[in-house]
């Protein structure tokens, strides 16, 4: 209905209003490269779009994943080591 009444400010933006004119003229069985020069292009003001501020990370530890591997490892080492070592003592 906003394509037919032109009440063009209720489009999305304009690279989609475009997509439903051509569905649109397809549905109808009109040619759409015949009606897009006809849709006006500016209906719809563009953001201004800027960039994103750069942030610096801080270095952090190594993943914990990894760190939680290697202290498990080393629980299993130590557990081990006693254990052979109180073994041979009987």
């Amino acid at each position: 209905q906003a394509l037919e009444n032109e009440n063009f400010g209720l489009l999305p933006a304009p690279v989609y209003a475009r997509g439903f004119l051509r569905t649109y003229a397809r549905y109808l069985g009109l040619e759409p490269a015949s009606l897009l020069p006809l849709f006006p292009v500016g209906y719809v003001e563009e953001p201004d779009l800027q960039p994103w501020p750069k942030v610096k990370t801080p270095r952090t530890w190594p993943s914990s994943g990894l760190l939680a591997g290697a202290v498990v490892g080393v629980l299993i080492l130590i557990v081990v080591l006693l254990y052979s070592l109180g073994g041979q003592g009987e």
